[in-house]
């Protein structure tokens, strides 16, 4: 269809659940943006692709018959853009995607900075993907835990989640929610970390794999008494090392915009920036 200016009128857009038959379509939607829909094709892949729960929780813009964006909903929003189609569905859809539950918006800078005006309390990060790539290869250090070096896990996972808000969080490492959920995690290989002589974890990552295409690292931290001697570069190197033997070809990382101190290890680790995402803090929501 012709506008009046002689210019291909866009398609006729549509918001609704993904179904079933759209499965199919979505996983090659989700393959095509990474590493930037990492985070919400880690989602879909921890629910098993279970048609059910995807119905209930992810809602699609559609021109035509192709899914062009997709909504995960839950208490963190999360969006991802497929092609530069007008987002004013998106928009709608993300706003209405909001309750009193939600606490963040979650997506690529320009979806985020459309729908920033209706949130005028909130807060804004902006963070920086990373993308690298290793050899397989043998690794020394690092390993999956043991069942008994768990709760030591536990416990630098907290260590690590305080260092990087400056808050404890409100719960404890021993809680045995936390234990079930890492437990699962070291089941399936998506735990690894390195101890020393006194059975303390000293060094923590999560993986987190996608489509088998990408892993994304999560809560890479080490230890601030071993930092500044190089261990942490070596470390990041087995910890690529491993994921190419293991989990997936490429590897990616999400940080915040100005770590520098990253950013460094990162570019000496033959990363490179490959995307920008925002995050939208929504406290007052429901409030």
């Amino acid at each position: 269809m012709m506008s009046a200016q002689g210019t291909m009128a866009a398609p006729p857009m549509s918001v609704r659940p993904i179904e079933r038959r759209d499965i199919p379509a979505l996983r090659a939607l989700l393959s095509q943006t990474l590493p930037i829909s990492t985070h919400i094709a880690t989602g879909l892949e921890a629910m098993e692709w279970n048609p059910d729960q995807i119905a209930r929780r992810c809602v699609g813009v559609f021109t035509d018959t192709d899914i062009h964006a997709l909504v995960l909903t839950g208490q963190v929003v999360r969006a991802v853009l497929f092609t530069t189609v007008d987002d004013h569905d998106l928009d709608s859809c993300l706003r209405a995607a909001v309750t009193p539950d939600t606490r963040a918006l979650m997506g690529p800078e320009n979806i985020i900075a459309s729908v920033r005006e209706a949130f005028p309390l909130s807060s804004e990060r902006h963070f920086v993907v990373w993308e690298g790539s290793a050899e397989a290869r043998r690794v020394e250090r690092i390993r999956l835990p043991a069942p008994h070096e768990l709760a030591s896990f536990a416990e630098a996972s907290f260590r690590a989640f305080h260092e990087e808000v400056g808050a404890p969080p409100a719960a404890s490492p021993d809680e045995q929610t936390y234990l079930n959920l890492w437990e699962e995690a070291r089941q399936r290989g998506r735990l690894i970390g390195m101890w020393d002589d006194n059975g303390r974890c000293v060094f923590r990552v999560e993986i987190r794999p996608a489509l088998g295409l990408i892993a994304e690292l999560r809560g890479l931290w080490l230890d601030p008494a071993l930092r500044g001697a190089g261990i942490g570069q070596a470390l990041l190197d087995e910890t690529a090392a491993y994921v190419a033997n293991a989990v997936a070809p490429r590897i990616q990382v999400i940080m915040d915009f100005d770590n520098a101190v990253a950013s460094r290890l990162y570019r000496r680790a033959g990363f490179v920036p490959v995307g920008r995402l925002a995050r939208l803090e929504l406290p007052m929501v429901g409030g």
